[in-house]
């Protein structure tokens, strides 16, 4: 394995380590249609303020969320990471 392989796959270990975490999904499902607020999301997935304001840091830190006038919005690598997300969840349906 060469040195630039190994940095990918740290990348993609903390990578994972962001979207596995209790409301990361959920909170990446609501902002795909449209940008919303912080409020708009926390009423959307249910989850508790500080669920969803550590899920958008860390999402924020992944570059797959934008804050901008107050709303929050996927980047064009978090529409990617969504796809990637859905085509994992369609691998486990398949599973079960």
């Amino acid at each position: 394995m060469e040195q630039g392989d190994e940095t990918d796959l740290t990348k993609l270990e903390e990578f994972l380590k962001v979207v596995s975490k209790s409301g990361v999904n959920l909170v990446i499902f609501s902002l795909e249609k449209r940008p919303k607020k912080f409020s708009q999301i926390m009423e959307e997935t249910r989850l508790n303020p500080g669920i969803v304001d550590r899920s958008l840091k860390a999402l924020i830190e992944l570059g797959l969320v934008s804050k901008s006038e107050g709303r929050y919005e996927l980047t064009e690598k978090g529409i990617k990471a969504l796809k990637v997300i859905k085509d994992i969840l369609d691998i486990v349906k398949q599973n079960s």
